[in-house]
């Protein structure tokens, strides 16, 4: 008898409001998944480098000549280049604040999927601009390879972004139209 009315108590808890609603949001938008702060901070130095780089020292992007002879750096990117740098900084400033509300929440939030799966399809119009924007590298005789590899780079960089793009958009909207909207869809 008293196991019985501790069983009940027990699912009555489990079955409580406020446990539904912890266990619906867990299980909305892929569950509220741990970050990995190591991955985290990763992404945070790798996007910190390339704010610090491409805009307070641009002049060390290029191709170095002689080991011996430090003036023998040569720019590598083109002049076209640089009307793509306030969009490459909204890109790398939005993607800090995400990683950084990452590090303070320590789970995925719906708000913070939806805000990746917006930076993602941002990254990936940006990289498409980039590689159908013409030449990023300033041409060299010397340079035959360089400026081929770097769009290959770019459009695997591109392609792989999108994927990634279609993929969390495609998850979201199929969480959204399975739990809150049934009817709207």
């Amino acid at each position: 008898m008293i196991t019985q009315a501790a069983s009940m108590h027990r699912d009555e808890d489990v079955n409580s409001p406020s446990q539904q609603s912890v266990s619906q949001e867990r299980k909305a938008f892929g569950g509220a998944q741990r970050i990995h702060p190591a991955g985290v901070m990763v992404n945070i130095c790798f996007t910190i480098a390339c704010l610090v780089i491409f805009n307070g020292f641009p002049q060390w992007v290029g191709v170095r000549i002689s080991f011996d002879d430090p003036s023998s750096l040569v720019p590598l990117l083109s002049p076209q280049f640089w009307q793509y740098l306030p969009w490459l900084n909204a890109w790398w400033g939005l993607s800090l604040t995400l990683n950084l509300a990452h590090l303070g929440l320590r789970r995925w939030h719906p708000i913070t999927r939806w805000a990746d799966a917006a930076l993602t399809v941002y990254g990936a119009l940006v990289l498409l601009r980039l590689v159908s924007g013409g030449s990023l590298v300033r041409y060299d005789p010397a340079w035959t390879v360089l400026p081929g590899a770097l769009e290959i780079g770019l459009w695997i960089a591109f392609l792989v972004t999108a994927l990634s793009a279609a993929n969390k958009v495609f998850h979201l909207f199929r969480e959204v139209r399975r739990q809150d909207f049934p009817a709207a869809w």
